[in-house]
């Protein structure tokens, strides 16, 4: 990864870290590939957030399409650029942003540096290996 001046140091996760992490993506893995079986023509949009609403709440997780709670943390698998990270850091202590392609993250870091925010941590990662993730 590379660090822009003024960025913070890469902070490594805790084990208890990662497993939150690795159950988050697998809740997520589970609830798209449940509206995908869904997905028809008449089915609206409406009804497929319902359905996702219904599954992560099941799964003891906040839905963050419907708003992101005020503090705490949040991962953004696939940050391009940085732009979601960038909408929602007045909300979060921090946010980790994942993304496989190197140039999204240099792009992510420049965003973010150029943005005045450093209360995160980004990484190159396919989200598979994620106690690589900084």
């Amino acid at each position: 990864m590379k660090r822009l001046p003024n960025q913070m140091a890469v902070k490594l996760k805790t084990p208890s870290e990662i497993e939150i992490m690795h159950q988050a993506g697998q809740t997520v893995c589970r609830v798209l590939e449940h509206l995908a079986e869904l997905i028809a023509p008449g089915v609206t949009t409406a009804e497929l957030d319902d359905q996702a609403q219904r599954m992560i709440t099941q799964a003891g997780c906040d839905a963050l399409f419907k708003g992101v709670p005020k503090g705490g943390r949040a991962l953004d698998f696939g940050c391009g650029p940085g732009r979601a990270m960038v909408k929602y850091q007045d909300r979060l202590d921090s946010i980790d942003g994942v993304d496989i392609s190197p140039k999204n993250i240099d792009k992510a870091i420049e965003y973010l540096d150029c943005a005045g925010i450093h209360r995160t941590t980004l990484d190159v990662n396919n989200g598979v290996y994620l106690e690589h993730v900084a």
